[in-house]
Protein backbone atom coordinates (compact mmCIF):
# COMPACT_ATOMS: atom_id res chain seq x y z
CA UNK A 1 0.00 0.00 0.00
CA UNK A 2 1.42 3.40 -1.14
CA UNK A 3 1.36 6.20 1.82
CA UNK A 4 -0.36 9.31 1.28
CA UNK A 5 2.46 12.16 1.01
CA UNK A 6 1.39 15.18 2.85
CA UNK A 7 2.29 18.53 1.15
CA UNK A 8 2.05 21.87 3.00
CA UNK A 9 0.81 25.07 1.68
CA UNK A 10 2.22 28.24 2.74
CA UNK A 11 1.44 31.55 2.38
CA UNK A 12 3.82 34.72 2.86
CA UNK A 13 2.79 37.49 4.48
CA UNK A 14 4.95 40.32 3.77
CA UNK A 15 5.25 43.81 5.95
CA UNK A 16 6.97 46.88 4.60
CA UNK A 17 8.36 49.88 5.83
CA UNK A 18 5.53 53.25 6.05
CA UNK A 19 8.38 55.38 4.61
CA UNK A 20 10.79 53.41 2.30
CA UNK A 21 8.81 50.69 1.17
CA UNK A 22 11.50 48.06 1.49
CA UNK A 23 9.90 45.34 3.10
CA UNK A 24 10.06 44.61 7.20
CA UNK A 25 8.78 41.31 7.77
CA UNK A 26 8.66 38.47 5.76
CA UNK A 27 6.42 35.49 7.33
CA UNK A 28 5.56 32.23 6.12
CA UNK A 29 2.64 30.61 7.40
CA UNK A 30 1.00 27.62 7.62
CA UNK A 31 -2.14 26.08 6.18
CA UNK A 32 -3.71 26.71 10.20
CA UNK A 33 -1.48 30.52 10.08
CA UNK A 34 1.01 29.42 12.56
CA UNK A 35 4.08 30.82 11.75
CA UNK A 36 6.17 27.82 10.23
CA UNK A 37 8.44 26.78 7.81
CA UNK A 38 10.14 23.38 7.22
CA UNK A 39 13.13 24.35 4.45
CA UNK A 40 13.91 27.70 5.51
CA UNK A 41 13.64 30.84 7.76
CA UNK A 42 9.75 30.88 9.07
CA UNK A 43 10.56 35.01 10.07
CA UNK A 44 12.82 37.26 8.39
CA UNK A 45 13.37 40.68 9.53
CA UNK A 46 14.65 43.83 7.15
CA UNK A 47 16.01 46.97 8.28
CA UNK A 48 14.46 50.53 6.39
CA UNK A 49 17.41 50.11 3.63
CA UNK A 50 15.74 46.79 2.95
CA UNK A 51 19.01 44.53 4.34
CA UNK A 52 18.35 41.42 6.26
CA UNK A 53 18.97 41.95 10.08
CA UNK A 54 17.42 38.24 11.55
CA UNK A 55 16.32 35.16 9.94
CA UNK A 56 14.50 32.72 12.94
CA UNK A 57 13.65 29.14 12.07
CA UNK A 58 11.31 26.10 13.76
CA UNK A 59 13.39 23.86 15.77
CA UNK A 60 10.89 21.66 16.67
CA UNK A 61 10.85 21.19 12.51
CA UNK A 62 14.25 19.40 12.78
CA UNK A 63 15.10 15.61 13.18
CA UNK A 64 15.16 15.22 17.19
CA UNK A 65 18.54 13.30 16.66
CA UNK A 66 20.09 16.33 15.44
CA UNK A 67 18.98 18.37 18.57
CA UNK A 68 20.81 21.62 18.35
CA UNK A 69 22.14 21.18 15.01
CA UNK A 70 20.68 23.94 13.40
CA UNK A 71 20.41 27.58 14.42
CA UNK A 72 16.84 28.80 15.68
CA UNK A 73 17.75 32.36 15.15
CA UNK A 74 20.80 34.03 13.10
CA UNK A 75 21.25 37.82 13.08
CA UNK A 76 23.25 39.74 10.64
CA UNK A 77 25.01 43.41 10.43
CA UNK A 78 22.70 45.23 8.16
CA UNK A 79 25.94 47.09 6.70
CA UNK A 80 28.14 44.35 5.59
CA UNK A 81 25.36 41.66 5.37
CA UNK A 82 27.43 39.31 7.57
CA UNK A 83 26.51 36.92 10.46
CA UNK A 84 26.89 38.90 14.00
CA UNK A 85 25.72 35.85 15.84
CA UNK A 86 23.87 32.54 16.09
CA UNK A 87 21.85 31.40 18.89
CA UNK A 88 20.62 27.36 19.38
CA UNK A 89 17.97 26.00 21.07
CA UNK A 90 16.34 22.47 21.98
CA UNK A 91 13.25 21.43 21.06
CA UNK A 92 12.17 22.52 24.93
CA UNK A 93 13.32 26.19 23.81
CA UNK A 94 16.24 26.53 25.95
CA UNK A 95 19.44 26.89 24.76
CA UNK A 96 21.55 23.98 24.04
CA UNK A 97 23.87 22.38 21.47
CA UNK A 98 26.00 19.10 22.30
CA UNK A 99 28.19 19.84 19.42
CA UNK A 100 29.05 23.19 19.66
CA UNK A 101 28.69 26.49 21.22
CA UNK A 102 25.13 27.46 21.76
CA UNK A 103 25.33 31.17 21.16
CA UNK A 104 28.11 32.42 18.86
CA UNK A 105 29.00 36.30 18.16
CA UNK A 106 30.89 37.32 15.20
CA UNK A 107 32.83 39.90 14.28
CA UNK A 108 30.75 41.70 11.43
CA UNK A 109 33.32 43.04 9.94
CA UNK A 110 35.77 40.39 9.59
CA UNK A 111 33.51 37.20 10.75
CA UNK A 112 35.81 36.36 13.16
CA UNK A 113 34.24 34.36 16.50
CA UNK A 114 34.31 37.04 18.79
CA UNK A 115 32.64 34.95 21.80
CA UNK A 116 30.64 31.58 22.04
CA UNK A 117 28.79 30.21 24.68
CA UNK A 118 28.16 26.51 25.90
CA UNK A 119 24.92 25.21 26.97
CA UNK A 120 23.49 21.90 27.42
CA UNK A 121 19.18 21.91 27.53
CA UNK A 122 19.52 25.42 29.14
CA UNK A 123 22.79 24.89 31.78
CA UNK A 124 25.32 26.67 30.97
CA UNK A 125 28.70 24.20 30.52
CA UNK A 126 32.53 24.59 29.66
CA UNK A 127 33.46 23.62 25.83
CA UNK A 128 34.04 20.02 27.72
CA UNK A 129 30.31 19.88 28.44
CA UNK A 130 30.82 20.16 32.53
CA UNK A 131 28.56 22.46 34.35
CA UNK A 132 30.02 25.68 35.52
CA UNK A 133 28.23 27.92 37.77
CA UNK A 134 25.59 30.16 37.01
CA UNK A 135 26.54 33.39 36.46
CA UNK A 136 23.00 35.08 35.53
CA UNK A 137 24.11 34.85 31.86
CA UNK A 138 22.48 37.70 30.00
CA UNK A 139 22.85 38.68 26.06
CA UNK A 140 21.31 41.16 24.23
CA UNK A 141 20.52 38.15 21.04
CA UNK A 142 18.09 36.44 23.41
CA UNK A 143 15.48 39.29 23.24
CA UNK A 144 15.02 38.05 19.63
CA UNK A 145 11.61 40.25 19.58
CA UNK A 146 12.42 43.59 21.75
CA UNK A 147 9.70 45.66 22.62
CA UNK A 148 8.64 48.44 21.14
Amino acid sequence: MKSKEHITTYTVEVIRHHDAGHVAVEAWKDEKGNLRRCNGPYLTNYDEKGRKTLETFNVDLFDPFEDGRHPASIRYDPETGNVESEVYFNLSGQLHRYHGPATIHYDPETGEVVGEHFFINGQRVDENGQLVEDIGYEDPIFNLHPEP
